[in-house]
């Protein structure tokens, strides 16, 4: 699979959706995070990381994402970022990408850039009137437009925080309500719109923040978080702006927590109002929300130790809870004990932090935090034993086990344990690994390896793990071009990546395989996309030297299909 036709290796239905994401700006940022390495961050219901590894010729060697899809190969977060990607090195984007592609921010929500310039025009129109004409126009505006009512009441017309609170979840749910069927449903490009209430709300509550009412501030951001999370669920929120306003109003809320201006009467009221909010059924599916609460709570104990016991109360109800009914139960006790470890090592000490630690190695997060401070500390030998324990413990989660051989691979190469790095390299390159192919190249000299590397290609032929990449890459870099030749003959669609490397010793070969290929694809050709497929490897026999050969069989399949008009309009062009 490469740059120009990984779409040939992408299921239909969940290409069409990366599209979808990648033209909607949903890759809100792509960089180069090492040699030929890109890691993307895309985003849809939540932020998830795409990386990717090219292999310098544009072939894909590796990608991977950290969304749960586990129903085919890929998802649709990878086909959006395999897109932005080409575009970047292609340097053309669509759909507002380049901005987010070179790390700058996600594609603004409609017709804010105007909104934006017609709020600057208006304040210098009022700045030049007297106070009564402004209040005159906004009365006469806000009686044709219930909304616009709406809109004022939350930020002028609250006689106490509670009327402050009732007044915005009235204003959210209007924009919402305008905005959905009858059913209640939210399409995807009505979303910008129905949020415009939360919006508004979070406003206020920034305000509120920047003028040191902190409480009054949660308070809003709450509202905003408890009406977005009832109305809009199940709503199409593909561009990921619900995700946005919660991730805003969790940020107010966090930053009320430690807010320095709270006294301690009004920690405990927000204490109060998280930990009671956290509690909603609404949150009994959404635990990264009751999670995010629970956390403020913890930042607050942090300022005010007298609330931990409440919290730890709390968290220990909610464990009990879970165990009985949550599906990600695991996940969400891991994170209630990473709640108690913080507030541990902050308020404790390090001696019952590490105690504390220990007491959980069967969470995966626990383990981590364990390895890391016995590498740190110089304990490569604890290192390895609790990553080779963690290896035992997970055997059903093959993400987390690779985790584990990572750091034992660390922990060998600091400790300078060749040997056990040597075969924990090999086992990595069986598992596709082409940079540990190259760590393991380093441990050897130049003589030595010529008669080592012909022994990796044998582990790899032997255990039939010739498909993947790695396996092509090392004949690259060892040039073994014969081995790459009949590798690439065993699967035609290879030679658009690989014709480079074979080039100019096996010209006639690569150009036999070359029309082999075209004369497939034409074969299974049957929509006008396919049809450029086609086209698109005709020229790269052209790029491959191959001009002869590419006119010859583009004549024969404009021979050899004359009732595909599309298909002849297509060829004409090559």
């Amino acid at each position: 699979m490469n740059l120009d036709d990984f779409e040939q290796h992408i299921e239909p239905a969940i290409l069409k959706r990366g599209r979808d994401y990648y033209k909607s700006g949903a890759v809100v940022s792509l960089r180069e995070v090492g040699d030929g390495v890109y890691q993307a961050e895309v985003r849809g219901s939540e932020t998830y990381t795409v990386d990717v590894e090219l292999d310098g010729q544009g072939g894909v060697a590796y990608t991977v994402c950290d969304c749960p899809y586990n129903l085919g190969a890929h998802c649709k977060h990878q086909a959006a970022a395999l897109l932005a990607l080409r575009a970047l090195k292609e340097g053309k984007a669509e759909g507002g990408q380049t901005k987010a592609m070179r790390g700058g921010t996600a594609k603004p929500r409609p017709a804010s850039r105007e909104k934006n310039s017609l709020r600057a025009d208006i304040t210098e129109l009022l700045g030049g009137q007297n106070k009564e004409d402004p209040i005159r126009l906004v009365c006469e505006i806000a009686s044709e437009h219930t909304e616009i009512a709406r809109r004022i009441k939350p930020r002028l017309g609250a006689r106490d925080a509670k009327d402050e609170v009732r007044n915005a979840a009235a204003l959210i749910r209007a924009c919402v309500k305008r905005n959905a069927d009858q059913d209640g449903f939210v399409d995807y490009d009505r979303m910008g719109d129905a949020l415009a209430g939360a919006d508004q709300v979070l406003d206020g509550a920034r305000e509120l923040a920047d003028a040191e009412q902190p409480l009054r501030a949660a308070a809003l951001a709450l509202c905003a978080i408890r009406e977005v999370t009832v109305l809009l669920d199940g709503s199409d929120d593909s561009d990921g702006y619900v995700g946005d306003t919660v991730e805003c109003a969790f940020d107010l809320i966090r930053k009320a927590a430690c807010a320095q201006s709270l006294s301690p009467v009004e920690r405990e009221k927000l204490f109060e109002l998280l930990s009671g909010e956290s509690a909603l059924p609404i949150y009994r599916n959404e635990s990264e929300k009751r999670l995010a609460l629970l956390q403020a709570c913890a930042e607050l104990v942090l300022h005010e130790p007298a609330l931990r016991a409440r919290l730890e109360e709390t968290l220990t109800s909610m464990r009990d809870a879970i165990k009985r009914s949550a599906w990600d139960r695991e996940y969400f006790e891991e994170q209630l004990e990473m709640i108690r470890y913080r507030m541990i090592e902050k308020l404790d000490g390090e001696d019952r932090a590490a105690a504390f630690i220990r007491e959980r190695l069967g969470y995966s997060k626990f383990r981590q935090i364990a390895i890391e401070s016995a590498i740190g500390s110089g304990a490569y030998a604890e290192a390895v034993g609790l990553a080779l324990a963690g290896e035992e413990q997970d055997q059903d989660k093959p993400g987390i086990i690779t985790r584990w051989k990572e750091y034992r691979f660390q922990a060998y190469r600091l400790a300078g344990n060749i040997e056990e790095l040597r075969k924990l390299a090999v086992d990595f390159i069986l598992g596709g690994s082409f940079p540990h192919y190259h760590e393991l190249k380093k441990t050897y000299g130049t003589a030595e390896w010529l008669n080592i590397y012909p022994g990796v290609i044998r582990s790899l032929e032997d255990a039939q793990r010739t498909g993947l990449s790695v396996y092509a890459d090392i004949l690259i870099e060892e040039g073994e071009k014969q081995k790459l030749l009949e590798y690439v003959e065993r699967d035609a669609s290879r030679v658009t990546r690989f014709y480079r490397h074979l080039l100019p010793e096996h010209r006639d070969a690569v150009f036999a395989i070359f029309r082999r290929y075209i004369e497939l694809a034409a074969q299974r050709a049957g929509t006008r996309n396919d049809y450029k497929t086609v086209c698109a490897i005709i020229r790269n026999l052209k790029k491959a030297g191959g001009r002869e050969q590419a006119e010859a069989v583009r004549r024969a399949l404009a021979e050899k299909y004359p009732k595909k008009p599309a298909f002849l309009d297509e060829l004409s062009r090559v």
